[in-house]
């Protein structure tokens, strides 16, 4: 216990912040006397090569900080190695470090063990399901390369948060550090469309797409929303309102409709939830001024969103046509679907068109991959959380998990909404999605475990303790 609260206090945000300020002193410094570090690729193998020994370190030494710590490096989606055989970023290499110190603390004891959660058998039916889709492919290295993904995800990546945080001032810096980070990242894209001198550009930050960037947005814009409304603190309430500027022009420069569609119907529940009638009227006259104010603006820019009701435009047109073959897909190969990883083989050898990448909609993707039985997993993964966390919404006592519930759920709504239009289980969006389904987990063990006079911080707690009555009625 007293190894566990050194631990927690050096991740305390000062010294994550220090360790920040420490990385980017290090950049600028590297930006001038070794410029050809950032121009050549190949050099992200000795990058990659180092920082996992600087995280082994760090892991070794402090394994709670290097959680925090790893939150930083999730959305480094855009540096990967090009030599590899696979896509291989810094969170790649960053995960294995964790996964392979809390093996070893496990066995020396110095870990309590993996939790047992409500997803147990979905994510174990699913990934079997997954791997047996995989006798259809053509590329059986291909599917394996899939295949190690969805494991990274929702084996590594969900257990580890699920497990580890085990206090509520652990939960409260691991929201706080989610928070800085969207920030950060908005700030990196918004200063990259005003470098870039296209006033059409769709930014995509670290991410690589602004698709998968607008995902990642369309959550911790709804987290941060959440926060705000619940926080007393005047001081970390402006942090929090700058985090929520930052992330709102970042998730608008993406030009995702999907993402802005997500994250409107995120922030509208979570209001409704928490009884902000006033603010639901207010925010729904906002979104019908812009939509009127877009039939007269630029094509480029807000008239993007008078299109989300038309199929004229490329971008719809193009996923109906996925859709439609995606159906046929899942109709001629209801079962095991055409293989792991196969489905843009599949669309050129049939149909004989350039290849679509992924479907623009993760069930419908998944079913045509791997058949009926894993899009179906895949749709029980979200609608098992929405039932389980609304039951827990409307039983819990403490403010402080009730806040944090809403917040959770509605950001998972939006991320579900964005994956009706696009698929995000990619790299990046999908860490952050399974982050914050452990994040639920780990809060459901500390509301049950810690101590009733525990001390309540400020961040989360509500400020109307007469919470009204959870209402689904939208």
């Amino acid at each position: 216990m007293k190894q566990r609260n050194q631990e927690l206090t050096l991740a305390h945000p000062y010294y994550i912040l220090s360790i920040i300020a420490f990385m980017l002193l290090l950049d600028f410094a590297l930006r001038i006397y070794l410029p050809d570090i950032y121009t050549l690729r190949h050099n992200l193998i000795p990058i990659i090569g180092m920082g996992s020994i600087f995280v082994l370190l760090i892991t070794i030494i402090n394994f709670r900080l290097s959680i925090i710590l790893f939150i930083f490096v999730a959305p480094l989606v855009n540096y990967y190695v090009p030599s590899f055989p696979f896509y291989f970023t810094p969170s790649d290499a960053y995960i294995i470090v964790l996964v392979v110190v809390y093996v070893v603390r496990l066995a020396i004891g110095r870990e309590s063990g993996l939790r047992k959660t409500f997803l147990d058998r979905t994510i174990f039916l699913l990934l079997l399901w997954l791997l047996l889709s995989s006798v259809n492919t053509d590329s059986l290295f291909k599917s394996m390369k899939e295949f190690v993904k969805w494991v990274e995800f929702f084996i590594f990546a969900y257990y580890l948060f699920a497990s580890v945080i085990r206090t509520r001032n652990m939960l409260n810096i691991v929201i706080h550090t989610i928070a800085l980070v969207s920030g950060l990242v908005s700030l990196q894209g918004i200063y990259q469309y005003l470098s870039s001198g296209d006033t059409g550009m769709r930014i995509y930050s670290t991410f690589g797409h602004f698709n998968a960037l607008g995902a990642f947005l369309a959550m911790t814009t709804t987290l941060i929303f959440n926060l705000i409304v619940t926080e007393n603190s005047r001081r970390t309430k402006l942090l929090y309102s700058m985090f929520l500027g930052l992330n709102v022009v970042g998730l608008l420069l993406t030009f995702s409709r999907g993402a802005w569609i997500g994250c409107i119907v995120g922030i509208v529940i979570s209001a409704q939830i928490r009884g902000m009638v006033n603010f639901i009227k207010y925010f729904s006259v906002l979104i019908v001024f812009m939509i009127i104010f877009s039939l007269f603006a630029p094509e480029r820019y807000l008239g993007r969103v008078a299109s989300i009701p038309k199929i004229s435009d490329e971008a719809s047109t193009t996923r109906i046509e996925q859709y439609n073959v995606a159906m046929n897909t899942i109709m001629a190969y209801p079962i095991l679907g055409v293989g792991l990883g196969n489905m843009p083989r599949y669309v050129t050898d049939v149909y004989d068109e350039p290849t679509y990448g992924e479907i623009h909609n993760i069930f419908l993707h998944v079913g045509s991959e791997s058949g009926l039985p894993a899009m179906l997993l895949v749709l029980w993964i979200f609608i098992s959380f929405y039932i389980h966390i609304i039951r827990t919404i409307s039983r819990t006592e403490d403010h402080y998990y009730y806040s944090l519930y809403i917040a959770l759920f509605s950001s998972i709504v939006a991320f579900g909404i964005v994956n009706m239009f696009a698929y995000m289980f990619v790299r990046g969006p999908i860490i952050f999605f399974v982050m914050f389904l452990g994040i639920y987990q780990a809060a459901l063990f500390v509301e049950e475990n810690e101590p009733r006079d525990t001390e309540w911080v400020n961040l989360l707690s509500s400020v109307d303790m007469n919470r009204p009555t959870m209402r689904m009625d939208l």
